[in-house]
């Protein structure tokens, strides 16, 4: 019996939800602009909004991702 395991769904689905937080990135970046004139936000204001985006990023990602445990 020999098994092959086949990685192909893994991928596509690692792929596009790499493009997905890609694309979600780009919609960021652009709509700063726009909040700046919506709402009469500073550049420090405006900057605060990308950075609490990528804090929640790194923050989901963090806690998806197993952390060591330590055996005493």
């Amino acid at each position: 019996m020999n098994e092959q395991k086949s990685y192909r769904s893994s991928f596509i689905l690692l792929t596009t939800l790499f493009f997905l937080w890609g694309f979600i990135t780009v919609l960021v970046d652009a709509l700063i602009p726009r909040l700046r004139e919506l709402f009469t936000l500073s550049y420090f204001q405006a900057g605060m909004v990308q950075f609490s985006f990528f804090g929640m990023a790194i923050k989901t990602v963090g806690r998806m991702l197993p952390l060591p445990i330590k055996k005493r």
